[in-house]
């Protein structure tokens, strides 16, 4: 501001005799002290009045100070306007971000949703309460071809092509023909969803470990072999 008033009144004292007075007044206009001068600044800048006006004003003292103003009208508009719009942005979007707290009781709000839905579903379709204790092959594969079911399942994240090949992967481990609905319903809760990196190394690591056992149970079953033909 200080450098564009000094310029334009160095400029009417310097060749004042080529102004009337009303030219004068008009080039004064805005420029005729540091505080004008900073709001006009101000307002052009943010729309107050249109920035061609003063420029016309200060390029009559010379092209730097044209030149001068134009930067200045470019810097305040891509770099000033940016960075603040930036930062409130950036504020807003950490304000509407959930907290770790929030996210981990949302997904356990989830968890219970689909446990009870789901364990109404099967008393539903079980058609008695007594016999909704406990869940075999035939009753699932019953209640998975049925829609309601289906929906409920891809709903949750759970889209089951093969009803047998599923509920096996259920029970293969307790090497049962069934299971008690409670462990069933908390099972598919924790199959929802997408596999993540974790449960993939998970498994490559079981697939390992389950490997390096049968590897070292046959090598003693050859080498049980091997002592007995001796």
């Amino acid at each position: 501001a200080l450098v564009f008033v000094q310029g334009v009144a160095g400029h009417i004292i310097d060749d004042a005799s080529e102004y009337s007075e009303e030219e004068v007044q008009a080039m004064l206009k805005g420029f005729d002290s540091v505080q004008n001068c900073m709001l006009v600044l101000f307002q052009s800048t943010t729309g107050g009045v249109d920035w061609f006006e003063p420029y016309e004003q200060v390029v009559k003292s010379g092209w730097t100070y044209g030149l001068g103003f134009l930067f200045y009208i470019v810097f305040f508009t891509f770099s000033v306007c940016n960075i603040v719009t930036s930062v409130f942005i950036d504020k807003a979007m950490q304000l509407a971000r959930p907290d770790m707290e929030e996210m981990m009781l949302q997904k356990r709000r989830s968890n219970m949703e689909m446990a009870h839905e789901l364990k109404n579903m099967i008393e539903n379709l079980s058609g008695d309460k007594d016999d909704a204790e406990f869940i075999t092959l035939d009753e699932f594969k019953k209640m998975a071809s049925d829609p309601s079911m289906k929906v409920l399942l891809e709903h949750h994240g759970l889209c089951i092509s093969d009803a047998t090949m599923f509920f096996k992967m259920l029970t293969d481990i307790k090497q049962s023909n069934g299971l008690p609905v409670d462990d069933f319903v908390d099972r598919c809760v924790h199959m929802k969803g997408n596999a993540s990196s974790v449960d993939l190394l998970m498994v490559n690591y079981s697939i390992a470990a389950m490997r390096e056992s049968f590897e070292t149970s046959l090598a003693d079953v050859r080498a049980s072999a091997k002592v007995r033909t001796l």
